[in-house]
Formats: structure tokens, C-alpha cells, sequence
């Protein structure tokens, strides 16, 4: 039995595939709150980034459909720029979080900056990342001048963020590298594996999957190893 097959395996025995399903977050309605979870969730527990986003949502209205489906970047970039980083950061994220440990710049500063390269290369909604992406191979989109750009932002080389967004944003084939993913297929496999090994495995093992679950795709795939790791990691 090879990886694939081993693995396939493996989720089909832990995971509660039959009742795979997607979070909330997979909808959001703004663009704006897909940078933020994007950024924000990166080394931290989850319930952290929700409370960022619902401040967030509370300080521009965005619990009003209406108001969150025109709520754009150029309106999260020009507030950050009329307010400044450090006011955001106290009093609408209410997080002075950082990209990283060492070096690393507040998490709000990392949010303007990404959202302010993607509204320079014309993106300001949702419906917009189809004019610069078309998410069919994640070696060819990262090679793309918008998301070499955003890979210079401080904590954010690993391109793990890019990865959360592009699946925030539409990307079914794309998986998140982290250390969710990761940790569990290194228990599975019993090997260390790398970014790269985490997008081609759950590729294959989700198409694998598909003849028992004809809906599973490496985004769906990601999301039941991060539920399965999360519940771990809480009992």
C-alpha cells in the first residue's frame, strides 16, 4: 500500500468524512474578513481569530447582510489609514498580536499591508480574485507579482496565509499548510513532511476519497484534519 492509499486509509478510520462539511468562515461575504482570518490565524487558537473578526464585524456594521456584501478593502484600507495601526489594534481588533515571535510586526499592521497589495493590483471584492487568479496550480499563483508581494510582508514568507486565502476566496484544490495538516500527516505517515508534501498528499488522498465521497476535495479534506486536530488538542 502506498502513501496515498495508506493515508486514505487513515482518514477514512479517524475522520467523520460521511458528515464532512465546511466552517462559516468558507462563506464570508466581504473580503475584508477573509484577509483577517487569513493573517490573523496563523500560530493561534481559532476562537482568538473569531473574536477578532466579530469586533471587527460589530465596529463597521457587517452583522447587517446588506452592509457586510458591500463591505470592501478600499474600506479596510482607507479606515487603517485614516486611524493608524496602533488605534485599530486597540480599539477594533482589540489584539496586539504579531506575525511571530521574534521580529515579527503586529498582526494588524500585517493585515493592512496585505490588503493594501491586493487593492493596488485591483482587487477590492470577492468577485474580484478571479481577475488575478484562477487557483489551478498554487506553484504557478505564487509566482503572480500581487502574491510575490504579499510573501514580503513580515510572517508571511512561509505562504501559509496565501494558501488560508485562496480557500477563504473560492479555492477548493488549495489546501493550509499548517501545523494542524502537518502534524497529522506526519502521525500518519510517521515521517516529517513539508509544505509541499502536505498540498500533493491531500490532492491525491481527496481524489482518493471521492469514490466513497464524491464531494470531498483537498479544501474539505483540510478542514476534517483541522476539526479532528483541534479536538485533540482540547481533550
Amino acid at each position: 500500500m502506498n502513501e496515498v492509499e495508506s493515508l486514505a486509509e487513515h482518514c477514512k478510520s479517524v475522520l467523520k468524512l460521511e458528515t464532512a462539511n465546511l466552517g462559516s468562515e468558507y462563506g464570508y461575504a466581504c473580503l475584508p474578513l477573509c484577509v483577517i482570518d487569513a493573517v490573523w490565524s496563523i500560530g493561534v487558537r481559532y476562537g482568538g481569530v473569531q473574536n477578532v473578526i466579530s469586533r471587527y464585524s460589530a465596529h463597521f456594521d457587517l452583522h447587517n447582510d446588506s452592509v457586510r456584501e458591500q463591505h470592501c478593502l478600499s474600506d479596510l484600507v482607507g479606515a487603517m489609514q485614516s486611524h493608524g495601526v496602533a488605534w485599530f489594534t486597540k480599539e477594533v481588533f482589540q489584539n496586539a498580536q504579531r506575525t511571530s515571535a521574534r521580529s515579527g510586526i503586529l498582526k494588524a499592521e500585517a493585515v493592512f499591508l496585505f490588503a493594501s497589495a491586493l487593492h493596488r493590483h485591483g482587487i477590492n471584492r470577492i468577485e474580484d480574485m478571479p481577475k488575478i487568479t484562477q487557483y489551478e496550480n498554487l506553484a504557478d499563483e505564487i509566482k503572480k507579482p500581487y502574491a510575490q508581494e504579499l510573501l514580503t510582508i513580515l510572517g508571511q514568507r512561509s505562504g501559509v496565509s496565501l494558501c488560508y486565502f485562496y480557500m477563504l476566496t473560492g479555492s477548493s484544490g488549495i489546501v493550509k499548510p499548517d501545523r494542524m495538516v502537518n502534524g497529522f500527516l506526519k502521525d500518519a505517515l510517521g515521517r516529517e513532511v513539508t509544505n509541499d508534501d502536505s498540498q500533493r498528499l491531500l490532492s491525491h488522498v481527496s481524489r482518493h476519497l471521492t469514490v466513497d465521497f464524491p464531494l470531498m476535495t483537498p479544501r474539505m479534506l483540510d478542514h476534517e484534519i483541522w476539526k479532528y486536530q483541534s479536538g485533540r488538542a482540547a481533550s
